[in-house]
């Protein structure tokens, strides 16, 4: 061999020498590059995890397949780190397996990932959909409960909206009810009040009086002359000025028919004795239509108004007003005429009781006491029974009414058994003079009793007769 060709060789030789070495190098750095990346705690973290998905998955090939792999690869690593060699056998096999295994997997997991992602995406949907018509139910629901409320509402609106076009119209038609008011008030109210106004002054006998309605605006107003344009105060006297005003009160009062009760506050003072019982009578009148309430100091209208009651008293209430200890002290008032037969009979009874558990002079002076209730008891009987009040005590006038109910034919009987014992009991009674033989000689109870029976035997068959 020539020397050419033996230095071409050893140039060859360290040429593929360096290269050899270069590769060693090469080789060497990916194994340590490539066991670094596979570091023990990688391999430890795959063996814990393959060991928790073997305990719920028991039985799958392909995690035994990947805990041999991994059984296998962890001294192959030790291997590449310290640079020995490194023996394969069949773990290429087995990763190939493994990594077929597992990219079949992922895809399959993928694809259900994917398919659960498209299915969620429908439930969304769904969910979205089923949310929407729940609040339209729950907006319907809401709606039928406003539902009256709105409609209540809207009407309200429309009313308000037809009013609004209305309103311009109120003034014109003010002014046609202010007219119609007005001759309303002229035909009806002063032509009415001036009917009653003038009968109230024609029972009362109230002085003639003018008579005019300056109203104005439908408003009633009332003006009264004397004389052409003279007021009445200046012309007639109070008493005259007061019958005037209560035939006013009155015309006014029987125009207004609402169920109140009518007042009186003193309505007889300054009027003479005639107009005392004419206002007397046009109250009684008044009382038959509705509640009248009279308040009044004088004795004199009292007894009358209570003189129209006597026979049907139940229809009026007396009251009297005192001041014993207290201002208005109200109390039950006694009629003025307290001494009727039923209470003059009973005050006798309780006499001649007490005069039964009595002696001596007490029982003479209530014998005495007895025989004056008794004259009492005469004059009352007489007065409402006999002669039916067409006279009475009290009274100014003679009631001519009542004088065909006198029983003419049994009254003379009746007459000639009362007055004897009528003027017995003048003569006994304390404050008459009687004979001197007499002066000091009273009854004794059982002529008392038998004088008493007597007068009521009297009056019974008075009453009895037809």
């Amino acid at each position: 061999m020539t020397g050419d060709a033996v230095a071409l060789l050893r140039r060859y030789a360290e040429f593929a020498n360096a290269e050899a070495r270069k590769r060693a190098e090469s080789a060497r750095g990916l194994a340590v590059t490539l066991a670094r990346n596979l570091t023990a705690s990688d391999l430890a973290g795959l063996r814990e995890a393959v060991a928790t998905q073997q305990e719920s998955d028991d039985g799958d090939p392909a995690l035994d397949m990947a805990a041999e792999l991994l059984d296998l690869v962890a001294p192959l690593r030790d291997s590449a780190t310290d640079v020995e060699p490194v023996l394969w056998n069949n773990v290429a096999d087995i990763a190939r397996s493994v990594r077929g295994e597992s990219a079949g997997r992922k895809r399959a997991a993928e694809s259900l990932v994917d398919d659960l992602t498209a299915k969620a995406g429908k439930r969304a949907d769904a969910l979205t959909t089923a949310i929407a018509a729940r609040d339209e139910l729950k907006d319907r629901l809401e709606l039928r409960r406003l539902l009256p409320t709105v409609e209540t509402h809207i009407a309200s609106a429309r009313w308000t909206e037809q009013a609004g076009q209305l309103e311009h119209r109120f003034p014109v038609l003010l002014r046609s009810l202010t007219e119609t008011a007005k001759i309303a008030s002229e035909q009806l109210l002063n032509a009415d009040f001036e009917q009653h106004f003038r009968a109230e002054c024609l029972a009362l006998r109230a002085p003639p009086v003018g008579l005019e309605f300056p109203g104005r605006q439908g408003q009633a107003a009332r003006r009264k002359s004397v004389a052409a344009t003279a007021r009445p105060s200046a012309v007639l006297s109070e008493g005259e000025q007061k019958v005037i005003a209560i035939a006013d009160f009155l015309a006014e009062a029987s125009m207004r028919r609402s169920p109140s009760p009518v007042i009186f506050d003193d309505p007889v003072n300054s009027l003479d004795y005639r107009r005392v019982r004419e206002v007397g009578a046009r109250i009684a009148v008044l009382a038959g239509e509705r509640q009248v309430i009279v308040f009044t100091h004088s004795i004199w209208l009292a007894t009358e108004l209570l003189s129209h009651f006597e026979r049907n008293k139940d229809r009026c209430t007396y009251y009297s007003v005192s001041d014993d200890g207290a201002k208005g002290i109200i109390t039950s008032g006694a009629h003025p005429r307290w001494d009727t037969v039923k209470k003059t009979r009973g005050r006798i009874n309780e006499l001649v009781q007490a005069a039964e558990h009595a002696d001596g002079e007490i029982r003479e002076a209530l014998i005495e006491q007895t025989y004056s209730l008794m004259r009492s008891w005469c004059e009352v009987v007489v007065e409402s029974e006999l002669l039916q009040n067409v006279t009475q005590r009290y009274q100014p006038h003679v009631m001519m009414s009542a004088l065909p109910k006198i029983k003419g034919d049994h009254l003379a009987t009746t007459i000639t058994k009362i007055m004897p014992i009528f003027e017995k009991a003048c003569r006994i009674m304390e404050g008459h003079s009687q004979p001197l033989e007499t002066l000091a000689v009273r009854p004794p109870l059982s002529e008392l009793e038998t004088d008493w029976q007597s007068l009521q035997a009297a009056r019974q068959e008075y009453l009895d007769a037809t």
